[in-house]
């Protein structure tokens, strides 16, 4: 789980954020302006051969707002 506050000047003056993901997705954020992010990640294995991992993410921006929800399993034979 992560949350954070941003406060940037311009778009000029960006951050970037990377985030932990779903296995295989690489997740780079860019945040600028005023406002607030954050993500909740859960992976569990409930039997040997499966892994379930669910995510979900919010980007708060000035009067944008994105939310995110990403599921998935993983099986290995």
């Amino acid at each position: 789980m992560r949350y954070g506050f941003f406060d940037t000047d311009s778009y000029g003056a960006r951050i970037y954020a990377y985030e932990m993901d779903l296995p295989g997705i690489i997740n780079n954020r860019m945040l600028y302006g005023r406002g607030h992010c954050g993500f909740v990640y859960v992976s569990v294995k409930p039997i040997a051969w499966m892994k379930v991992s669910a995510k979900y993410s919010a980007v708060r921006r000035d009067d944008e707002q994105d939310r995110k929800l990403g599921a998935q399993i993983d099986c290995v034979f």
